[in-house]
């Protein structure tokens, strides 16, 4: 590994670096297949309360390389080594693929406004980028710093570097840059960057919202809004005696039995694509939240899930990605409508749990979902790293068998309180993430 520094001098005064040979052909190249095996549209800092939006100022795709392969681990320790960073000071490494035409419009890398409460809050500002390059670019796809008149070429393995702002409050506005588009080919590039304080998404992420309700946040209770919202909803199943209450927030529909709960479709469920403009943004939140998830449950100590996850090859047969308020309100809109169409019926949300991480050997007994709140349901498939295809059990209204397969933007729409479900053969994997979202029908 080289780390010779190249200063680029400028009159801006701006703390800017290029280092060739960061990266061996070999190392980028691993990085290279990885981007292309998994990328989503990229994204930019949003407004008020929308964390990330997609639009035409970033054309590229993003890849979030987590901190699982051993060669990641190794490439996160020598980029925090060059600028004797502490590693937990930074952010995920990400991957980044541009395509011809594809750029990132002029920005800078340092948050402002919003982008400031919605991700610094608790890991504070972003103080240094390392940005490498993973190939060559047969024309274009240059990076340019128009304040500084500086514009930089690809060169495979080459890392550029540069300082965002001084970690106390002041940052460098001369570091605006822009990925000019590929002309000719493609280029794929790491991201690194660095915080003033060890990263920490999720505590960021809540008192984001913590800032935007004016409270602090329980998903358990309910805002005013939602409350105004209760006073128009039914009190009672139309076109039955079944009275619908509410507790903490979600409503209840008391059928007595799964018995008592009417066939809503012919077969009960449906296998099909998951709205495109959901599934990127849940793949943006999955990717970025990765290093947050924990064990769902301890297999040593009793408990109804581990009655109905287990595994005999690792301790910890399931993970959990918590979704935040807004994330999740995101997956239930996104999803109404469908469900809605699909069953016939009105519906309220009830539930939409966090993304499960299923690890290896892992097995989901067969089972019923609660007919207090979840009657119309859909399971999402948000990623993968599969050995072979883990299929979903599950059973029509006449107690036929299916086998489902789901593939990463696919999910399956069902009647879960009353159709027979699992996944029963012990899955063979490094990592299957679902997420499961329920409604209540009240017509």
């Amino acid at each position: 590994m080289n780390t010779e520094r190249n200063y680029l001098f400028n009159t801006q005064g701006v703390d800017l670096f290029t280092i060739p040979n960061f990266l061996s052909s070999k190392e980028c190249d691993f990085f290279c297949e990885k981007i292309l095996e998994n990328h989503v549209r990229s994204s930019v800092t949003g407004a008020g309360k929308e964390l990330n939006v997609i639009n035409e100022s970033r054309t590229s795709s993003s890849s979030y390389m987590g901190k699982e392969h051993p060669v990641v681990v190794e490439i996160d320790q020598k980029i925090s080594k060059v600028l004797n960073i502490p590693v937990s000071y930074g952010e995920d490494i990400q991957g980044q693929l541009y395509e011809i035409g594809q750029q990132f419009n002029d920005h800078r890398d340092y948050f402002s406004e919003d982008g400031f409460i919605n991700n610094c809050l608790k890991s504070g500002q972003r103080t240094w980028t390392v940005m490498i390059y993973l190939n060559e670019v047969e024309e274009g796809g240059h990076t340019e710093f128009p304040e500084i008149g500086k514009s930089i070429m690809p060169q495979k393995g080459m890392a550029v570097c540069w300082k965002n702002s001084d970690g106390t409050g002041k940052e460098y506005p001369a570091t605006m840059h822009a990925g000019k588009p590929v002309v000719k080919g493609r280029k794929m590039i790491l991201t690194k960057w660095f915080r003033e304080f060890p990263f920490q998404p999720h505590e960021d992420n809540r008192l984001a919202l913590e800032h935007h309700n004016g409270h602090k946040t329980n998903t358990q209770n309910v805002n005013e809004h939602e409350r105004d919202i209760q006073t128009e909803i039914p009190t009672m199943i139309e076109g039955t005696d079944v009275k619908l209450e509410w507790i903490d927030g979600i409503p209840y529909a008391r059928y007595g039995t799964k018995e008592n709960i009417p066939k809503f479709t012919v077969e009960g469920f449906k296998k099909m694509d998951i709205p495109f403009d959901l599934y990127n943004e849940i793949m943006v939140f999955y990717y970025q939240n990765r290093i947050n998830e924990t064990p769902e449950f301890d297999p040593l100590l009793k408990g109804h899930l581990n009655d109905v996850i287990q595994s005999k090859k690792v301790k910890y047969p399931s993970y959990m990605i918590q979704l935040d308020d807004s994330m999740r309100q995101r997956i239930f809109d996104g999803l109404h409508g469908v469900l809605a169409e699909w069953s016939g019926k009105k519906l309220q949300q009830t539930y939409c749990y966090g993304i499960r991480v299923y690890r290896r050997g892992a097995v989901l007994q067969k089972h019923t979902d609660r007919f207090e709140t979840h009657i119309i349901s859909a399971i999402l498939n948000v990623d993968q790293r599969v050995d072979q295809p883990w299929p979903l059990q599950i059973e029509d209204h006449e107690g036929r068998e299916h086998e489902v397969l789901l593939r990463p933007g696919e999910m399956v729409l069902y009647e879960s309180a009353t159709l027979i479900h699992g996944r029963i053969k012990p899955f063979q994997g490094d990592y299957f993430a679902n997420i499961f979202t329920h409604f209540l029908n009240i017509s």
